[in-house]
């Protein structure tokens, strides 16, 4: 697929983003982005993200000084029932905090940019409760992903792979055992997703050459226009054509417009002004102080997880590979026992001061392998396994890497019971780091988040290279 497109000159950009923050610092609304699993962070710095959704931690949220904050809600990892459970009470919640604070608020469906997630369930769930409180004027549904090279362009949503762009009922997320999808055309893809229920006229679309051609009336236009029931698709290649659509976006909404997005992790950026290329140096996220070695966790079993693990394994010659094949433990009468002996193993690599990769085998698992199991359980046998093993380990590494969505939400939720943390900034293009976890262990070393479907093949060995060397070279 070839883009013929005049991008934006350096002095519009830069315009656009001056006059973009002055209308954020205008809105006075929270954004509260609800995030499907922890990946979403990778796009921002400086905010905070908590892992329950009571009332009094909205509220807590809402009182604090921040425009921007997460909820971390692992939707992605449920079922339809358990999500609209979930979805139904953190929206009753937003509503009472809200009152009780006096701010109003702009909710943010955050989701996969390869169109993975419980759409269009979670957005209408949020709508039906939310307007008790106020009139949602509809969806805006961004996909977009500059990290992770997820552009849309003509209403069709692309994959780069191998420095080709794919549409992405073409690649092997469309074909995920949970959400799978044929359309790569997003007016399709939300007729397929809805089963028909959401029709063609309900969906219009904000198209490259309307933002890239300034059109701020008829955008604004389009946005004063819809309803309840409506979607708008927004197209964009850059950050910049986000920032641009944002302009018009932002006074609509100070007209009184209320809207759902459901997006992929860069418009949230965007719209909490934490748009910037800079990233973190190992130096910033490790604790020089401990000779511990680090952990690295690798769940997810998509291909560029794959690639990247075998890269680590055949690149680094000190790190220490634990391979755990779940079919060996789940279900065995002696599982626990098994379990602690790897805790043990691992607790004695880290205390010598070796980096240690624990790495489920690679040959994904089905129901069929395992009497009584559906596949949403034997999912959770899996994670479950692995939470055990991270819960035993006896001492603290210098970092921990978690590799997957699922993984590292059960890993900050389950093994640390992680309530609050706050996210520093990224290692690598769309990979965040977490700090100052409050909980009940109070973890103190930092947490990386890498997404599953993130990075070139040698992503993983950089970062943990990265956070690896600042113990070869400053230890103390």
């Amino acid at each position: 697929m070839e883009i013929n497109e005049k991008s934006w000159n350096r002095q519009d950009r830069d315009i656009i983003f001056d006059n973009l923050s002055d209308k954020i610092r205008n809105l006075n609304r929270k954004i509260i982005v609800l995030d499907d699993d922890p990946t979403g962070t990778q796009t921002v710095h400086d905010v905070i993200i908590y892992t329950d959704w009571q009332e009094e931690t909205i509220t807590e949220a809402f009182s604090e000084d921040n425009s921007i904050f997460y909820i971390l809600t692992n939707s992605r990892a449920l079922s339809e029932d358990r999500s609209r459970e979930v979805h139904k009470e953190i929206a009753e919640n937003i509503m009472k905090a809200s009152e009780k604070t006096g701010m109003q608020y702009l909710v943010y469906s955050r989701s996969d940019s390869t169109l993975r997630g419980h759409y269009p369930l979670e957005v209408d769930v949020l709508k039906e409760i939310l307007t008790e409180q106020y009139k949602i004027d509809g969806e805006v549904f961004i996909p977009f992903f500059g990290e992770g090279a997820r552009i849309t362009y003509q209403n069709v949503h692309y994959v780069q792979q191998k420095n080709q762009y794919i549409p992405v009922g073409e690649t092997e997320y469309a074909g995920d055992k949970d959400f799978a999808f044929s359309a790569s055309n997003l007016r399709e893809y939300m007729k397929e997703k809805s089963l028909g229920k959401i029709r063609e006229e309900q969906i219009s679309s904000i198209s490259l050459e309307s933002i890239r051609s300034k059109k701020y009336n008829e955008i604004m236009k389009v946005l004063l226009e819809m309803n309840n029931e409506d979607r708008l698709i927004v197209n964009a290649l850059e950050y910049i054509d986000l920032a641009y659509f944002s302009l018009p976006f932002i006074d609509a909404l100070l007209t009184g417009k209320n809207f759902i997005i459901r997006g992929a992790a860069s418009f949230a950026a965007v719209l909490g002004n934490r748009v910037n290329g800079y990233r973190l140096s190992g130096e910033e996220i490790v604790n020089i102080r401990t000779k511990a070695g680090g952990l690295t966790v690798v769940g997810s079993y998509v291909g560029k997880t794959t690639v990247q693990l075998s890269y680590v394994i055949d690149h680094d010659q000190d790190i220490i590979p634990i391979c755990v094949d779940p079919a060996d433990i789940i279900g065995s009468f002696d599982s626990l026992e098994k379990i602690r002996c790897i805790s043990d193993e691992i607790s004695n690599h880290i205390v010598s001061g070796k980096d240690v990769v624990l790495y489920t085998s690679r040959t994904k698992l089905s129901p069929d392998d395992f009497k009584g199991f559906s596949s949403e359980e034997l999912s959770e046998e899996i994670s479950n396994m692995l939470v055990s093993i991270v819960t035993g380990i006896s001492c603290e590494p210098r970092y921990l890497i978690a590799k997957g969505g699922i993984t590292s939400s059960d890993l900050v939720t389950k093994a640390m019971k992680v309530r609050k943390a706050r996210v520093i900034g990224q290692i690598e293009k769309g990979i965040p780091v977490w700090v100052d976890m409050e909980g009940e262990k109070g973890e103190s070393f930092p947490m990386i988040i890498f997404p599953g479907n993130v990075g070139d093949e040698d992503t993983l060995f950089k970062v943990i290279t990265s956070v690896k060397a600042i113990r070869l070279d400053k230890d103390v």
